[in-house]
């Protein structure tokens, strides 16, 4: 037996903590010993548990258990149509008992623990489970976990969109997390640091979108460019101050097109959220040039480290690492001008972040953004 002293934990897992570790899982090939549960096992899982639970009921065992049946019948009655697509990836180790606290994190990086029930079969019930499977499902934060899952690297099939269903969650992996009419509750607030190096090398794995995707998942994949951007140019040197811009690019050819008189006609005092910034040259210039309150949030914590090397000296201009909806659930603000370039407008399910952004933004003010169509070709790093 191999033992290893992991330390006392430095800190609780949170969502982007569970989403490296699952990358990572779903990366690792599977243990050929391990009992696999396919689309067929996941057909025929409720009619067994249905027998089981007669026999014991022969054996004068857990007579008391009609809602325990009344479920089951009614799982078992959708089976067939919630086992499809059981075996898109990912498709491999499942944890089975996968949550915050199956994480350790400690001063050396993170360790996943507890593989004693794992198994073969769709990595979506580790997903499905990550926030509990005792309250009531949450589906817009399940949404946004599977979100960055695929922006982390995991498979744009997690998205996947079978013709006239809901996102594959919904149909066969919420039946894990109990009734799909649960209460809804406030996200948390997103995290602010990156997870942990792993403390092994983390496999690849695909990001391209495959043909079973809906062109929202191609989109969700045009964010690793921007990771690989931001990793180039630091690998370059060390990100310095830089001098503001002197006008606000939408494009990625500087000085064409419209500038900050978008966003309005005098910006000053006023309060601006910024989707994806970045490098954070626009934000910057909107804080400096036009005085106004800026706030800009980005998924890619590699950038928000060059925003902060860049312009952290600045006043007015608040750099965050985090995911857009999460942002915009957790904050209790309201904002004159929310605005994104080539950021999570595109990037992020629209019948989730519209109506988030309409909860922060005050009435009668704007919205703009600029994104490429679905079939357009990916855009290109700013700076």
């Amino acid at each position: 037996m191999f033992m290893e002293d992991l330390g006392p934990s430095v800190r609780e897992a949170d969502d982007l903590d569970g989403v490296a570790a699952a990358v990572v899982l779903h990366g690792t090939r599977t243990a050929p010993p391990l009992p696999v549960l396919d689309q067929d096992r996941l057909r025929t899982l409720p009619a067994r548990a249905l027998e089981h639970l007669e026999r014991l009921r022969k054996a004068d065992r857990w007579q008391d258990a009609d809602d325990v049946e009344d479920a089951l019948d009614r799982i078992a009655q959708a089976a067939e149509a919630r086992s499809a697509g059981a075996m898109l990836e990912p498709f491999g180790w499942v944890h089975s008992e996968f949550h915050p606290t199956s994480l350790h994190i400690g001063e050396r990086g993170w360790r996943l623990l507890d593989f004693a029930r794992a198994f073969t079969g769709p990595g979506l019930l580790d997903l499905a489970s990550w926030h509990g499977t005792i309250e009531p499902p949450h589906p817009v934060r399940l949404r946004v976990f599977l979100e960055q899952y695929v922006t982390a690297g995991g498979t744009p099939d997690a998205l996947a969109r079978a013709a006239g269903s809901p996102p594959r969650p919904g149909p066969w992996a919420g039946t894990a997390c109990g009734p799909l009419n649960g209460s809804w509750s406030r996200p948390s607030a997103g995290s602010t640091t990156r997870p942990p190096t792993p403390p092994t090398s983390r496999p690849s794995a695909a990001t391209s979108p495959t043909s079973s995707t809906s062109w929202r998942s191609d989109v969700l994949a045009q964010t690793s460019p921007w990771h690989t951007h931001a990793a180039q140019r630091t690998a370059a040197g060390l990100a310095e101050p830089l001098s503001v811009h002197a006008r606000m690019e939408w494009t990625t050819r500087p000085g064409q097109g419209p500038g900050a008189e978008i966003l309005g006609p005098d910006l000053r005092g006023k309060r601006l959220l910024e989707l994806g910034c970045g490098p954070g040259h626009n934000a910057a210039h909107l804080a400096t040039r036009h005085s106004a309150r800026v706030t800009g949030v980005d998924l890619v914590g590699l950038q928000v480290r060059r925003a902060r090397s860049h312009y952290g000296r600045l006043n007015n201009l608040t750099f965050v690492a985090g995911h857009a909806l999460h942002y915009l659930h957790a904050s209790d603000e309201q904002f004159d001008a929310i605005y994104s370039v080539f950021g999570a407008i595109g990037l992020v399910a629209p019948e989730l972040l519209l109506p988030a952004i309409a909860q922060r933004l005050a009435p009668g003010r704007v919205l703009a953004s600029l994104r490429p169509p679905p079939a357009a070709r990916r855009p290109q790093p700013l700076g």
